[in-house]
């Protein structure tokens, strides 16, 4: 899965796998004018059992492109190679 997070520093994006949920989310606070300026985003979904939640990779390149790769479960590796 990839998302544009370009407006969002590193520590301002946060993914998380709890079980068979997927949640990625961003807030930015900025100052302008003399105003506080705050920008969020919440995305959350479900991801097939057999995806490994514990072991999510997160990449983001230079054009602010969030790429999250998870592996398959080892029990799922093992039921696949059985056949």
């Amino acid at each position: 899965m990839t998302f544009n997070v370009e407006n969002y520093r590193q520590e301002e994006v946060k993914v998380v796998c709890k079980g068979c949920l997927l949640t990625i989310q961003g807030e930015r606070k900025r100052s302008e004018d003399g105003h506080e300026i705050r920008d969020s985003f919440f995305r959350q979904m479900t991801v097939p059992r057999s995806v490994d939640g514990k072991n999510i990779q997160c990449f983001r390149d230079d054009k602010g492109n969030l790429t999250i790769r998870a592996p398959m479960a080892e029990d799922v590796e093992m039921e696949q190679a059985k056949k």
